[in-house]
């Protein structure tokens, strides 16, 4: 489960329906999800939505197999697309990303 915290910028309430994101680890696709979920942000306010997500057992196999390789990572880069689709024709696309450093053996 994915948990997105949306914020409103705008004067007016962003109404949705439907949300999909896809969140990629180390520049492969690692996961993807759909909501049928309906609601409205409202002006300068924020929501959080709750999305499912499948990861593949062949992706976290292949995951583990990069990490164990003998190649030291050290940080780790991720990226999400989504989006917020509109009640008739328009959509929000979103999109955050970072990177986020692994515990070495030292620091524990």
């Amino acid at each position: 489960m994915v948990r997105l915290r949306v914020q409103n910028p705008n004067d007016t309430p962003v109404e949705y329906n439907g949300v999909y994101v896809k969140l990629k680890v180390l520049d492969k696709t690692f996961a993807t999800g759909v909501s049928d979920e309906r609601g409205s942000i409202p002006r300068y306010g924020e929501s959080v939505i709750s999305v499912p997500v499948t990861v593949s057992m062949l992706r976290m196999a292949v995951y583990a197999l990069m990490i164990v390789d003998g190649k030291p990572i050290d940080k780790v880069n991720y990226k999400m697309d989504g989006k917020l689709s509109g009640p008739v024709f328009g959509s929000s696309n979103f999109q955050a990303k970072g990177e986020f450093k692994l515990p070495t053996a030292t620091s524990m």
